[in-house]
């Protein structure tokens, strides 16, 4: 489903797709002012922090959907996704490839997360198919 948005008399998938991600994701912030936001493009601090591992964690915590954000080599980066994983469930989704590859961090999400069996999706097929991870996963 690629719903378009009216705004400012212009459609945009991209917008569209944004939004229904933080919808999905719980807004703690004043929705309208924060839609506004995103849609002004009103968020150049924060992309200019995507790779601030304690300025993103506070904005997460301020709104989830600032993740959206977050520079790859944090989506990477262990301690930064735990950190995150304990703010909400749904930073799961947004782990990155690399972390998805290591059995370590995916036992620990794994075990800290109420849905095991969506969390498991996640997992790398090369993680899958390693018989001692899936034991351990058990």
């Amino acid at each position: 489903m690629n719903k378009k948005i009216k705004i400012n008399n212009t459609y945009s998938a991209n917008d569209a797709q944004f939004l229904l991600n933080c919808i999905n994701g719980g807004i703690k912030a004043s929705p309208e002012k924060y839609i506004s936001d995103c849609i002004n493009g009103n968020n150049q601090k924060i992309k200019a922090n995507a790779n601030n591992a304690d300025f993103m964690l506070q904005a997460i915590k301020e709104n989830f959907c600032n993740i959206e954000y977050v520079s790859e080599e944090l989506l990477n980066n262990a301690d930064f996704m735990l950190k995150v994983s304990k703010l909400t469930r749904f930073a799961i989704s947004h782990i990155g490839k690399e972390l998805q590859n290591n059995a370590e961090f995916m036992l620990k999400i794994i075990t800290m997360h109420p849905y095991k069996g969506f969390v498991a999706t996640l997992v790398s097929k090369k993680l899958l198919d390693n018989a001692d991870f899936m034991l351990q996963v058990q």
